[in-house]
């Protein structure tokens, strides 16, 4: 529902997938689901300022052990903002760069944190409607964090975006993640597959008398 062109309101759904204990079936066991509200602005062409009002997340336990199977989801509710920048390289490849900054809230107040992330992806326009993305983000805890795990987790991800109308959208990929738990100094290594739906509100004209 734009206030005018050059704002936009976005319905996002995101899914994640992990495989069971004792298998590599990526489908098999959910990792993370959500729902969230992007306002985004456009500055010009090649900048865009993204705010999220409200996000809500339920996060799986990541599987290391069978017990982890049966864990209930942990609720989050999220604040976002963020700039991204786009540069084309040729007529149909373009890289850009995201910085963005979240708000995390969980059921548990203590675990609250602010968490800064910074994503740098190369897109490539396969058809007007079809793309093809690689890229890799790293997201950094800035606070209810010790310096040994300042770093959260580091993204690598290639995904597949269509543009089924002009207010829908969807992609799906592959992201694999290098994670630092709080309770472990060792990196843990996911895989990951991943579907975001995001739904455009078009413009609503009012009538006149």
């Amino acid at each position: 529902m734009p206030i005018h062109k050059a704002i936009k309101m976005d319905l996002e759904y995101q899914n994640r997938r992990q495989n069971g204990f004792g298998n590599s079936n990526l489908l098999e066991k959910e990792l993370m689901e959500s729902i969230r509200v992007w306002l985004k602005y456009s500055l010009n062409n090649n900048v865009l300022l993204e705010i999220s009002p409200f996000a809500y997340f339920q996060n799986h336990k990541i599987i290391l052990v069978k017990s982890d199977e049966m864990d209930k989801p942990i609720k989050e509710y999220r604040l976002s903002a963020a700039i991204e920048q786009t540069n084309s390289l040729t007529k149909r490849l373009y890289w850009a760069n995201k910085t963005g900054l979240d708000f995390r809230f969980f059921e548990q107040s203590s675990n609250n944190l602010i968490r800064v992330r910074e994503k740098l992806y190369l897109k490539y326009e396969l058809l007007k409607n079809w793309q093809i993305m690689l890229g890799d983000e790293i997201l950094l805890n800035v606070t209810n964090a010790s310096l040994a795990h300042l770093l959260d987790h580091n993204r690598l991800y290639l995904s597949s975006i269509y543009q089924f109308s002009p207010v829908l959208k969807v992609e799906l990929g592959y992201m694999k993640i290098n994670r630092l738990q709080k309770s472990n100094m060792d990196l843990l290594n996911e895989n990951n597959l991943i579907l975001n739906c995001t739904y455009t509100f078009k413009n609503i004209k009012k009538n006149r008398c």
